[in-house]
């Protein structure tokens, strides 16, 4: 039984490493725009793709390929809470450059909420190719 995983390009994932296992054993690590195709025994039927901190376990039939592809929900989040921080460093400019302790503590929030968000919470989706529209696969082609 044959399983291909594709890993589009882009910024988003440049800095994770993304690996293939099968019974939590690495068959590959997959560099952003590379494809691999894995051999899997026909008694196999589940496959795990992981990062650092989080892992999605998924079934497989023989044929299949899986596409590893930007979540913009999640950038679009990523962004807001940055947009946020930004708008907090900006407050001492229209307040005679003094700063109140809840501006302080509203950047702080916004700076440990950030790095939480950039550590734990995956900015990538995983998806059948498949189950992807045709606008879909051209946007994560490049």
């Amino acid at each position: 039984m044959s399983v291909t995983i594709k890993r589009s390009v882009g910024a988003f994932s440049v800095m994770s490493n993304i690996s293939v296992k099968m019974d939590d054993v690495v068959l590959e690590k997959l560099a952003p725009g590379e494809s691999v195709t894995f051999e899997i025994p026909k008694e196999q039927e589940t496959i795990k793709i992981s990062t650092a901190l989080t892992s999605k376990i998924f079934t497989v039939e023989d044929g299949e390929t899986f596409d590893i592809v930007r979540y913009n929900l999640m950038w679009g989040l990523r962004y807001l809470i940055c947009f946020a921080l930004m708008i907090t460093a900006l407050i001492p400019f229209f307040n005679d450059f003094s700063m109140t302790r809840s501006t302080i503590y509203m950047q702080l929030f916004f700076i440990i909420g950030l790095t939480i968000f950039d550590m734990f919470v995956p900015k990538y989706l995983i998806k059948r190719t498949s189950e992807m529209s045709e606008k879909e696969q051209h946007w994560n082609s490049y």
